[in-house]
């Protein structure tokens, strides 16, 4: 007995133990995956200051980049955020009505990554995801398409004008049918 806890002892004490740390891949740039898309919804969403966006943040991250995983623009990040997008959200006047959930994002997130007149790095998919959805807010508002059909129609009349609302719908629920 002694002979065996006197080994696992020894072997505790002198064999280099391999330590792992995690790293939070919402902030490492081109990070991808339904996993970062869901990680980097559910930090935006814990800031409990965004109305429901019935699913819609998720679904554009599926039909504009699968997740990440094809990303034709690697500037616009998952959330493919266009330069128009972008010079929108950098406008003084709309950050400053957007202040009410870009002060709790600065004070949870930091100023690197809520900063979005200053070159921002949409690479970093919470940068990308909370861009798109600060988007979202300037233009629905409370009214948050909820349905499939109204939101592939507002995704193709206002995030992307060169999208197709019936593809944007395909391609939600070949996902969701296969994922359950």
């Amino acid at each position: 007995m002694f002979q065996k806890v006197g080994l696992a002892f020894l072997l505790y004490n002198l064999v280099p133990v391999v330590r792992t740390q995690s790293v939070d891949l919402t902030l490492v740039p081109d990070a991808s995956g339904e996993d970062v898309v869901d990680a980097s919804i559910a930090k935006i969403e814990a800031l409990n200051v965004f109305p429901n966006d019935f699913g819609l943040l998720k679904r554009i991250a599926l039909v504009e980049t699968n997740f990440g995983i094809d990303v034709v623009n690697k500037m616009g990040g998952i959330w493919q955020i266009t330069p128009n997008i972008s010079s929108q959200l950098s406008d003084p006047s709309v950050l400053l009505s957007l202040n009410q959930y870009l002060t709790p994002a600065s004070i949870e997130f930091g100023t690197n990554i809520t900063d979005l007149s200053n070159n921002p790095n949409f690479r970093i998919p919470l940068t990308s995801a909370l861009a798109a959805r600060l988007y979202v807010q300037l233009l629905a508002g409370t009214s948050v398409p909820a349905s499939l059909d109204q939101q592939a129609n507002w995704w193709n009349t206002y995030y992307n004008l060169t999208g197709n609302a019936q593809g944007f719908q395909e391609r939600v629920i070949a996902y969701e049918n296969a994922t359950g």
